[in-house]
């Protein structure tokens, strides 16, 4: 008959080994998915922030009537005009629909 061969029990510190570095390898790749997901999350307002300052650069240069109501994707933006005179400050909000999430963005107008 065939012999049973005897298979070698690993040791505590190789478990212990292999455990640690199943745990780094875990948290390594759940950081790269956080840093992943909020970079995502960053790059869907980069296109309002560009809007406002697009929006900046044509009231400078181009009259635009006050209140100004605009909207791009789930932001609505808002351009109000603060004082009168000289000093004319120009006050943008840009406010995300379904979260709430606000950006403030506001200059000056020569």
């Amino acid at each position: 008959m065939g012999r049973i061969m005897k298979v070698k029990g690993s040791t505590l510190i190789e478990t212990m080994v292999a455990t640690v570095l199943i745990v780094l390898i875990f948290m390594v790749a759940s950081l790269l998915m956080n840093n992943l997901i909020r970079g995502q999350i960053q790059g869907e307002d980069r296109m309002v922030r560009e809007t406002l300052h697009e929006l900046e650069y044509r009231s400078i240069y181009q009259p635009l009537e006050y209140p100004y109501y605009k909207t791009v994707g789930e932001w609505e933006i808002v351009l109000q005009q603060i004082g009168e005179g000289e000093t004319i400050r120009i006050a943008a909000t840009a406010t995300r629909a379904k979260t709430e999430e606000k950006i403030k963005h506001s200059w000056n107008r020569p």
